[in-house]
């Protein structure tokens, strides 16, 4: 793996500063010459193994077969007594390399439930998931949905699932929020209105597409509404198309990424997380301890175990949830619809859950002090020192 930009990412860089205050720590990547957007702690060790240009799942496989046997050069040379390793890429190598007594620990992100999207890349990676993460001596999941998943699906034992929650860096998040914004930004330049916002990467999983659609009926109730989108990523034409094509363009702001989403996060009147899938959520807690309302789809994995601790069994929901730290509501259905298309009517009831937050002001007024309270829960200094018993229980 590398620390470019990523949920998965980040919690690697937090997790191995710290645990590099207490033991020797080795962050291998597999390739450093495009640099890191997180710190790393302890040493590092460079596979030499760059990302392969595009999207070829061919030169994606002959780098993981390559780091087999680095990764085991590595655990015997060293003398490597635990293996902790994020995302498939670095997981598979990671399990077939697996020597004693070295200890093999991989981290799963997102939930792997995702019927309607099956193409030979997906088909060959659950292949390789079912066969080889039973071998693993832990498997840690980022939300107990992930983890359930990886048991019903993938038959991992669930006496080896973990589920340790991602950190969140609180304090940091709301010094940075307090940062004045410099650069040149068009929706802060606007006519005055509601602000809408998301964050994230401009792929398929984030559902994009059914904010958009959704945004045009928020228009229609609260015509100075605006809604801006965080994020970059190779949906950015079709989505921007769109746009145009539903007569939006004047009111969807695509900001592009930003290095400290959290100064922008602080101008926004609710946050909406419209994924068709998420491995945890961390955009939510990131909006929540900035203090912005949350509404957020109810997939299966994440935003329910962060939203609604006090009801976590995941069902289908008909309605929008107003839980006890966001609204969580029905899931979309993945369809990326033109413009000619009537809304869905999950894509209708987000819609009217917006307009909701946006004009009932004490409901509002009660998220904004709600958010931050529940975002502590996930502090760093809680959750980084589960990695710390993690190492000592599996290690005895």
């Amino acid at each position: 793996m590398s620390l470019k930009r990523g949920g998965a990412e980040r919690v690697a860089s937090l997790v191995s500063r710290y645990l590099a205050q207490r033991h020797k720590v080795y962050t291998i990547l597999f390739d450093t010459t495009a640099g890191f957007d997180y710190p790393y702690g302890g040493e590092l060790i460079d596979l030499n193994l760059p990302e392969p240009s595009g999207r070829n799942p061919l030169a994606r496989l002959n780098n993981t077969i390559r780091a087999i046997p680095q990764l085991r050069r590595l655990k015997r040379h060293i003398k490597l007594e635990v293996m902790l390793s994020f995302l498939e890429p670095a997981n598979i190598p990671n399990v077939l390399s697996k020597t004693t007594p070295c200890k093999t620990v991989v981290e799963i992100q997102e939930d792997k439930s995702y019927p309607q999207f099956r193409d030979v890349q997906r088909r060959g990676t659950d292949f390789l998931i079912r066969r080889l993460y039973p071998r693993a001596d832990l498997l840690i999941a980022a939300s107990a949905g992930a983890g359930q998943t990886m048991s019903e699906k993938y038959a991992v034992p669930p006496g080896k699932i973990q589920v340790i929650h991602n950190p969140v860096e609180v304090d940091e998040i709301r010094r940075l929020g307090d940062e004045p914004i410099v650069d040149a930004c068009d929706f802060l330049n606007s006519p005055q209105g509601p602000v809408v916002m998301t964050v994230g990467r401009l792929t398929l999983p984030k559902g994009h597409w059914h904010l958009i659609r959704a945004f045009g009926l928020v228009r229609k109730a609260i015509p100075n509404a605006r809604l801006v989108i965080l994020g970059d990523g190779e949906l950015a034409n079709p989505l921007t198309a769109l746009t145009k094509d539903l007569g939006l363009d004047d009111c969807v702001f695509f900001a592009g990424f930003k290095p400290n989403p959290f100064q922008y996060l602080k101008h926004a009147d609710v946050f909406v997380l419209s994924s068709l899938w998420e491995g945890f959520g961390n955009v939510i807690l990131e909006s929540l301890a900035v203090g912005v309302p949350v509404i957020s789809t109810d997939v299966r994995s994440g935003p329910r175990e962060i939203l609604a601790p006090d009801n976590p069994d995941y069902h289908r929901l008909s309605e929008p949830e107003y839980a006890k730290y966001g609204v969580l509501v029905p899931k979309l259905d993945g369809t990326f619809h033109s413009a000619q298309v009537p809304p869905t009517p999950a894509e209708s009831i987000l819609a009217r859950t917006i307009v909701q937050m946006l004009i009932d002001s004490q409901r509002a007024k009660t998220y904004r002090e709600s958010g931050p309270v529940r975002a502590n829960d996930f502090r760093t200094d809680r959750l980084l020192a589960c990695y710390e018993q993690m190492l000592k229980t599996i290690c005895r």
